[in-house]
């Protein structure tokens, strides 16, 4: 299942960008710090959702954790810098009979080019994904690779969420499609200075997953 990769592509796109101000119109959103990209700051996540394996009849609770931690600022081959970005999880399925346990560790480099927010896999490729177009606009979309199948578009800018973090509100909400998956939707929460607060990924009716913050630190 491509989009169960919510253990890592969803924690990706989680982290690039952040919410304006309490902006409801079809207007940019003001200028804000859309991810706090310092070395050192960090964010612990939580799992909880479910999904179908099998004949379709199995079905599994997940719970989990996750972190992501901005870890070094790095020199990029084609002559610019990026943030390196680390993204470890841990992702528990459980019904009565099993359990299975999923670990994975990632890294992104990401660049704010003042204009957009891409992503590299490593400091020499010079192919990158876009996730975002500077400033946040309500109703504006894009591709994360030209021809790809993935859409983002800002569905909101006005937002408000309750994590265990605590409540936030005039947050942005991105929300992924993808027309090789019909089914697949992931909405992400951002608020300004703070990063991600929370995503919910659902797939038909095979899985959701929301991943919520529990604690962060920003610089």
């Amino acid at each position: 299942m491509k989009k169960f990769a919510i253990a890592s592509a969803s924690l990706l796109i989680a982290f690039i960008l952040a919410c304006g101000g309490d902006t409801t119109g079809p207007g940019p959103a003001p200028e804000g710090d859309w991810m706090p990209m310092t070395v050192g700051n960090w964010w612990n996540y939580v799992y909880d959702g479910f999904t179908f394996f099998g004949t379709g009849t199995d079905t599994f609770d997940i719970t989990g954790s996750a972190e992501r931690r901005v870890t070094a600022l790095l020199s990029h081959q084609g002559g610019f810098q990026v943030y390196e970005f680390r993204m470890q999880s841990e992702i528990i399925l459980t019904n009565p009979d099993t359990t299975m346990v999923y670990a994975d560790t990632q890294y992104v480099f990401i660049r704010n080019t003042g204009d957009e927010i891409r992503a590299y896999e490593d400091t020499v490729s010079t192919d990158y994904d876009l996730f975002a177009l500077l400033p946040l606009t309500l109703g504006e979309s894009w591709l994360t690779q030209p021809g790809g199948t993935d859409e983002s578009e800002v569905t909101s800018l006005s937002a408000s969420v309750t994590v265990p973090a605590g409540s936030f509100s005039g947050c942005a909400v991105i929300t992924q499609t993808d027309t090789a998956e019909p089914d697949y939707q992931m909405d992400s929460y951002f608020h300004d200075g703070t990063g991600i607060v929370r995503d919910f990924v659902k797939q038909g009716d095979q899985m959701e997953i929301t991943v919520s913050l529990e604690t962060y630190y920003v610089q």
